[in-house]
């Protein structure tokens, strides 16, 4: 009885928006009445058809796995006109209908990403929902598919929520009411683009020289945080466009959603609590809620990753991520750059003076480590071959591909970045060449096999060789080179030089640090020491200071002593030592104070900070 007045409810309200369009596809779901992780859904379909396909994506563009999305959708049911039932046939991922008049609507549930057990096989939160009692997250390819041929048409959402929820979305809403929302996008891409976040509001916001930025976030344990988490993102975003020079007068999205560690279960438990996926006005983000993690610095790397991709792939890519086939997608070459590249540029972002470098010569020390174990394979061949079964061997695999892209992806970018610097000495860097290729081809595409003809315009003439030999070819740079122009050394795992040993310190919710890890230490220190001291002076000084921190620990002389006071128990203990000779744990890179004229010149190049000018994403 009360789907019955629910149905009669609908059938009321939707009359005048069918009127505006008659190809346009409604959707229209009642909040209130989420159950065991499950979301009642209605279709209101185009007018005329008596015959539909109701196609379900595969895959989405930012994701690199062909997935049963169908089988989150359950019970659907198609009726026209008359409300007769129509014929309801699902093969692969469409549901194909027939109606002895013209098909009226469609009824089904979709159920959350979570409600299904296991890793392999199945779309992570960031792609997918996740409805509570709460809160509901949504990206519109695991609510609605589209119908064949109309997905170029318009997109309506009908929202009905509970009393104090808000939606936080980039989405264009018609309206908005205390319980009511419709959402429009132009197109089904224009949909699925851009999720929706509905919940009780934790929100702020804020602007970066003329672009405003809005954070929204939902807590499972209710704490109210996007004040805090704003204040690290306001960082992050104030960095990027000091870097890249780059601003938009579009309103862009953080969604957050934090959820108790206590509800993931298995290795999902670590999986899921680091994604992220990008969208061209807003990015989602899926995180467990760690205790002591007030900083919420682990958002610093990823939230510049995601919006860098409004660059590329976003903005810049080839006619398969222009034109992307939901039912029999086709990869494009240069996965290797949409993520390398991007990746790149976030480390940049955060280390853009020579006081920051060491950031930077950390990261690029493990990804040439990395890249150095992986199976050498070509960048574009692997880039279009992406796409894996769905199995445990095949998900493996296309884990380390992606690993590849971010890794060798970024040295390609560091190479390319210092080539180019030299060739104009200083006055283009990468993120130039690739803005500009992007006001080129906005709103259109490049041709796939094209790209290296395009960069070679953009770039430099040899070019071409570099592209032939590390990018379709599966050879690594020099990076032993690449890194003296800068006057580094890069110094492999297993060689030996002067170390304290390995300790790894982290900070506890308490905001002491704390040492978490020990292996051959010279100092004495011992797993769950407090820190209080270092040399006499505050740890805080010590850890946060980089440079200072480069030199004392990771390359101290044989001559240097550290002493340390720490907590260890109810003790307080002091301790001291010297470096000794030992292996290296991990592979370094070593910054030399004296260097070459020429190597100053390049690093003047490398470490300054460009105007910030007005680009529309």
């Amino acid at each position: 009885m009360k789907k019955l007045i629910l149905t009669i409810g609908i059938c009321i309200i939707t009359p005048f928006i069918f009127a505006q369009n008659p190809k346009e596809t409604v959707v229209e779901i009642d909040l209130k009445t989420i159950h065991d992780q499950e979301l009642d859904v209605t279709v209101f379909t185009p007018k005329g058809q008596k015959q539909l396909e109701f196609v379900i994506p595969v895959i989405v563009p930012g994701t690199y796995m062909v997935l049963d999305h169908i089988e989150y959708f359950k019970k659907l049911k198609a009726y026209d006109i008359n409300g007769e039932l129509a014929k309801v046939k699902k093969k692969k991922n469409v549901f194909f209908i027939e109606g002895k008049d013209e098909i009226s609507r469609l009824e089904y549930a979709v159920i959350d990403c979570k409600s299904k057990k296991g890793l392999v096989g199945k779309p992570t939160e960031v792609e997918g929902t996740v409805f509570t009692e709460n809160s509901a997250l949504i990206n519109f390819n695991m609510l609605n598919g589209y119908f064949e041929g109309f997905e170029k048409e318009p997109f309506k959402v009908i929202v009905h929520k509970p009393i104090g929820y808000y939606g936080a979305t980039s989405m264009t809403k018609l309206k908005e009411e205390e319980q009511k929302d419709v959402l429009y996008a132009d197109d089904y891409f224009g949909l699925i683009d851009q999720p929706v976040l509905y919940a009780q509001p934790d929100t702020t916001s804020f602007v970066i020289n003329g672009q405003k930025f809005i954070v929204a976030v939902h807590n499972e344990d209710t704490t109210q945080v996007a004040t805090a988490v704003a204040k690290t993102l306001k960082n992050v975003m104030t960095d990027i466009n000091d870097y890249s020079g780059v601003t938009s007068k579009e309103d862009y999205y953080f969604l957050m959603y934090r959820i108790n560690p206590d509800r993931m279960k298995g290795l999902f438990k670590y999986f899921g609590t680091g994604m992220a996926l990008e969208h061209h006005n807003s990015s989602v983000y899926f995180h467990a809620n760690y205790v002591g993690d007030s900083t919420y610095s682990g958002y610093t790397h990823i939230a510049a990753h995601e919006y860098y991709h409004t660059i590329t792939p976003l903005n810049l890519h080839s006619e398969e991520i222009h034109d992307f086939h939901y039912r029999n997608p086709k990869m494009s070459q240069h996965t290797w750059m949409y993520e390398g590249f991007t990746d790149y540029f976030a480390n940049r972002s955060e280390s853009q003076t020579f006081d920051e470098q060491t950031y930077f010569v950390n990261q690029l020390a493990f990804s040439i480590e990395t890249s150095k174990k992986r199976n050498k394979q070509s960048m574009t061949e692997s880039s279009h071959d992406i796409i894996r079964d769905k199995n445990a061997l095949s998900f493996i695999s296309k884990v380390m591909d992606l690993m590849t892209f971010y890794e060798k992806g970024a040295l390609i970018a560091f190479c390319l970045d210092l080539e180019i610097m030299e060739r104009s000495n200083g006055e283009r860097r990468l993120i130039d060449v690739v803005l500009e290729m992007k006001e080129e081809y906005k709103g259109k595409y490049f041709e796939d096999d094209k790209l290296r003809e395009i960069m070679t315009k953009y770039t430099y003439p040899e070019f071409g060789e570099f592209y032939d030999k590390y990018i379709q070819g599966a050879a690594t740079p020099d990076m032993d080179a690449y890194c003296e122009k800068l006057g580094w050394e890069y110094i492999k795992k297993g060689e030996k030089h002067p170390t304290y040993g390995t300790i790894i310190t982290n900070k506890n919710k308490n905001e002491e640090y704390k040492i978490s890890y020990t292996k051959k230490n010279t100092l004495g220190l011992k797993k769950g020491d407090i820190v209080l001291s270092i040399n006499g002076g505050d740890p805080k000084v010590f850890y946060e200071n980089r440079r200072a921190y480069y030199k004392k620990k990771l390359f101290p002389s044989l001559d240097e002593r550290l002493t340390i006071e720490v907590k260890r128990g109810e003790k307080l203990i002091t301790l001291s030592g010297s470096p000794k000779m030992q292996k290296t744990v991990f592979s370094k890179i070593k910054i030399y104070e004296e260097v070459t004229p020429e190597q100053q010149k390049i690093r003047e190049y490398f470490f300054h900070k460009k105007e910030i000018v007005d680009v529309k994403l």
